[in-house]
């Protein structure tokens, strides 16, 4: 029995062990599929960034070509028709391409519904169907300049929406600070756009002939300067380096551009005499073109830190399946030792139950590899074999648990079966009963007391053929 119950505390530990990494090991698997699911999230997120960065793309040429087109169409009507007439009707071709590669791109995006179906790009599609009328009007100068000035605008305006909108949609913090400064770099290069438009007219006119004109330039330098602030927020120090660099003070056409602002804004006619309109409106053309390679720069930026975020997922989701897929194995593993204990213990009830009703002939033989339980229970069904035929049937009788009283054993005493031969010679001569032994004890009991009372039988025995000897001798 202590053996028994070494065995039954070995698997005890076994089972407080498993049951005790059971737990860390279910949060860890769940850790597990957690990370999996959102590196995954994180994957498709990027693939949908990459195709919002190139729809922005799209959407920002359009807007540089629509920007174009109306600094032509501005200085066109306020000319009377007499200026950038075939300037306007050049740009109106590229704008055209501009616009029908924005198309093709948002046929074949494979962002969400929701994305290239939204309230503001279906605005955007609205602008472009009335474009061609707009023109018509334009053309026959049935349309203000103004007019003509707030319908371009709006346009670019309802495009930089959308970037706006596709940048809000990106979860990635980082991601979306970078799309934030591609907006705030676009929006900016828009009001540059409008300056360019003005000014063309206030340089012609050697001045501003109305104070709504010179309000509207204003306005357009104040909100640019208040974008770029809102650039260089978002942006990191090498785009901010990169944007000083390109569009340095020193640069001819940045330095020409900023003159001419100064005098418009102060309405100096003597320093705006002798400038011609197609001065500004190259320069301011330059200008515009440095801001778009700034663009161009974000883009690129904004592509190379997706991939970055892609590799990333793509090894944490490496870390965290090898993770997964242990776990799942050990998972499996005490499942199978679940499973086998479970038998071994249903196999050790069997046997017991077996060994209760003496049915040694139906315990299977012992496995090659026995646990120690199996073990233990296998030397008591040898044990019982063995000594089985040497003890009397009632001690294996089934009946009551109670011992039975000395006036039963007196009556119904057990007689012996034929004893090994060792054990007839320890008893030859004598008589040897056992009295009150319980229907409970258990074979090993019966042998030991067996073995005691023919070892005193034996030492009476010898002690009585002393006594005979010693009085012999003293007659």
């Amino acid at each position: 029995w202590p053996r028994v119950s070494a065995a039954r505390a070995r698997i005890r530990g076994q089972e407080k062990f498993l049951l005790a990494m059971l737990l860390p090991v279910l949060i860890l698997w769940a850790l597990g599929i957690r990370e999996i699911v959102m590196q995954a999230t994180t994957l498709k997120s990027m693939q949908e960034v990459h195709q919002l960065v190139y729809l922005s793309t799209q959407f920002s040429a359009a807007m540089d070509q629509l920007q174009l087109e109306r600094g032509y169409t501005y200085n066109f009507l306020s000319s009377g028709g007499h200026s950038f007439g075939s300037e306007m009707l050049r740009q109106r071709r590229v704008t055209d391409g501009a616009v029908g590669h924005l198309s093709d791109a948002l046929q074949t995006a494979t962002v969400s519904q929701s994305l290239s179906s939204s309230p503001a790009v279906l605005q955007v599609l609205q602008d472009l169907t009335i474009l061609p009328d707009e023109r018509d009007q334009i053309l026959l100068l049935n349309a203000s300049a103004p007019d003509a000035l707030a319908f371009y605008s709006q346009v670019d305006s309802d495009i930089l929406a959308v970037i706006a909108f596709f940048s809000q949609s990106v979860s990635h913090p980082t991601l979306a600070r970078l799309l934030l400064s591609y907006w705030s770099c676009a929006a900016a290069k828009e009001n540059a756009g409008l300056e360019r438009a003005l000014g063309a007219t206030g340089v012609t006119q050697r001045g501003w002939r109305t104070t709504d004109a010179q309000l509207q330039f204003s306005s357009a330098v104040l909100t640019q300067q208040t974008l770029l602030e809102v650039f260089a927020s978002y942006s990191p120090d090498d785009f901010i380096r990169r944007y000083n660099a390109l569009l340095s003070p020193t640069t001819p056409s940045v330095a020409i551009t900023l003159g001419l602002r100064q005098a418009l804004l102060t309405n100096d006619s003597v320093a705006l005499r002798g400038a011609q309109s197609t001065l500004w409106f190259g320069n301011m053309t330059a200008k515009l073109g440095l801001m778009k390679q700034m663009l161009d720069y974000i883009t690129v930026n904004i592509q190379s830190s997706a991939q970055d975020v892609v590799q990333q997922s793509i090894i944490v989701m490496g870390i965290f399946g090898a993770l997964f897929g242990a776990i799942l194995l050990f998972v499996v593993q005490l499942a199978v030792w679940v499973v086998q204990e479970v038998r071994k213990l249903a196999e050790a009830a069997e046997m017991a139950e077996n060994i209760s009703e003496m049915k040694l002939d139906n315990i299977p033989p012992c496995p090659p590899k026995p646990t120690p339980l199996q073990t233990v229970m296998y030397h008591i069904v040898d044990n019982l074999k063995l000594y089985r035929p040497y003890l009397p049937d009632t001690l294996f009788a089934k009946g009551s648990e109670d011992s039975p009283s000395e006036d039963d054993a007196e009556e119904s005493q057990p007689t012996l079966k034929k004893m090994p031969p060792g054990l007839a010679r320890v008893t030859q001569g004598s008589t040897t009963m056992l009295v009150g032994v319980s229907s409970q004890a258990s074979g090993s009991t019966a042998v030991r007391t067996l073995n005691n009372s023919a070892r005193r039988q034996s030492m009476h025995s010898r002690v009585s053929g002393r006594s005979g000897r010693s009085g012999a001798s003293t007659t």
